[in-house]
């Protein structure tokens, strides 16, 4: 349960890059998702899709952040020789 909440928000994260990448940030209040209490349960699905993959997703973002944004590994994720 500690490394789920310590992975929780590169999961979040994770998972808000992955559809804003189909979708842009209006699409998400507009129609079906404007600010209602009926909303309040969409929350809860998201809540809960998080923390159920916070392990594998918050896992795999920490390697991309390690491999990819690291200075001293290139483009291509090898060291600079």
């Amino acid at each position: 349960m500690i490394t789920s909440t310590v992975l929780f928000p590169f999961s979040k994260r994770l998972i808000e890059r992955f559809f804003l990448s189909f979708t842009s940030p209006a699409f998400w209040t507009r129609g079906l998702f404007i600010e209602n209490p009926g909303k309040n349960g969409m929350y809860a699905i998201f809540w809960i899709l998080c923390i159920a993959s916070a392990i594998p997703l918050g896992g795999a973002y920490l390697i991309y952040l390690t491999i990819y944004k690291s200075p001293a590994l290139s483009k291509t994720g090898r060291k600079d020789d």
